[in-house]
């Protein structure tokens, strides 16, 4: 397999990242060969140290979808965190027609204890 990859990430203030990214993958195999083209982009703010969006969306061109995650992070305690993140996916189909595929809602506490 080869693979190209390419990244912009730029962080304009300390609260603020923002990245695009590229990647292309030769695939060869005894059957024949194939490539796929993958579209992402990013970003992310810091609220403060312990409040933070993130977001990423990706397109594949081989199965022609598109991806996201967003994801709400909060530090309640020293080893305590709480996550909301939403996922979303659409297909491409023929005749340029988007179809819904999924949709996932998910909150998520970690704690950690010691002695």
């Amino acid at each position: 397999m080869d693979q190209i990859e390419l990244q912009l990430n730029v962080r304009p203030v300390n609260s603020l990242n923002l990245s695009l990214n590229y990647e292309k993958n030769i695939v060869h195999l005894p059957e024949g060969y194939f490539t796929q083209d993958l579209f992402g982009g990013r970003i992310q703010f810091s609220f403060t140290s312990d409040f933070e969006f993130s977001s990423f969306i990706q397109y594949d061109n081989e199965s022609g979808s598109i991806g996201t995650n967003t994801r709400l992070r909060w530090t309640f305690a020293l080893l305590g965190d709480l996550f909301i993140v939403y996922n979303h996916n659409i297909d491409k189909l023929e005749r340029n027609i988007w179809q819904y595929n999924s949709n996932q809602f998910i909150i998520k506490v970690t704690y950690g204890f010691w002695n």
